[in-house]
């Protein structure tokens, strides 16, 4: 018999998710059960943003969004 493999949710890196197509995306992407990360430099402009995992950060940060597309924090 073999194993059924539980599948992970899909992982999606959101930058400028506080702005209005970005509000959008991670708002869509949440309600089909994606695990949503949105990059933000206000945190205090996502607190709508419920159910993402916040970080704060710019994107124009070549290193910050290597390391956050990848998972890792700092």
């Amino acid at each position: 018999m073999g194993t059924s493999a539980v599948a992970s949710p899909t992982k999606i890196l959101v930058l400028g998710a506080t702005g209005g197509t970005g509000r959008l995306i991670v708002k869509q992407a949440l309600a089909k059960g994606y695990e949503v990360t949105a990059l933000v430099r206000s945190p205090g402009k996502a607190a709508d943003l419920k159910g993402a995992k916040l970080v704060v950060g710019d994107a124009r940060n070549e290193t910050t969004c290597v390391r956050h597309s990848r998972g890792r924090t700092p």
